[in-house]
């Protein structure tokens, strides 16, 4: 398998990991609604789902960012990608990026709103769970490995 789709199934783990992290954040009020051992269970699975999918995530994000180097070292042509600032600090530079930069925007004010009003239940989970997807996939796909996927897309429909 060449780099760009090691890269990209790399890059493709990372998001699925990274959103089953987040996804964490909503399931924890879930064991204050059982008694006992079944609460005690619940407890050690969300915790396990929290860390091995934020492990498995930066895992994924790491390997990712050694096939990216392997493309660069590859194709020349890329060397403006690595140039670019990290994706945490880029807002609107493709598609993807945009909703999930307005989807940012929206959750971390729905998150203060929900704060400020003194809301403690399980909603505020699932709109921090939302702002933790949403701040985690803004810096993925406005960053240089998405730039860097994309670009090797394009080069390979463009040889076929």
């Amino acid at each position: 398998m060449n780099p760009v789709r090691k890269l990209r199934d790399s890059f493709q783990k990372c998001v699925i990991s990274f959103t089953l992290f987040a996804l964490s954040f909503a399931f924890m009020p879930l064991p204050y609604c059982f008694e006992g051992a079944a609460q005690r269970a619940s407890f050690i699975i969300n915790g396990l789902l929290f860390w091995a999918t934020l492990i498995a995530g930066c895992f994924f994000l790491m390997r990712a960012s050694g096939y990216a180097k392997a493309v660069y070292r590859a194709d020349p042509d890329t060397a403006y990608i690595r140039s670019l600032p990290p994706g945490i600090i880029r807002f609107f530079t493709n598609r993807t990026a945009a909703f999930f930069d307005v989807l940012l925007l929206a959750s971390a004010a729905g998150t203060a709103v929900l704060l400020l009003k003194g809301n403690s239940g399980a909603e505020v989970f699932a709109v921090i769970s939302i702002a933790v997807f949403s701040l985690i996939m803004h810096s993925l796909f406005n960053g240089r490995i998405y730039n860097l996927t994309k670009k090797g897309t394009y080069k390979e429909r463009k040889t076929k």
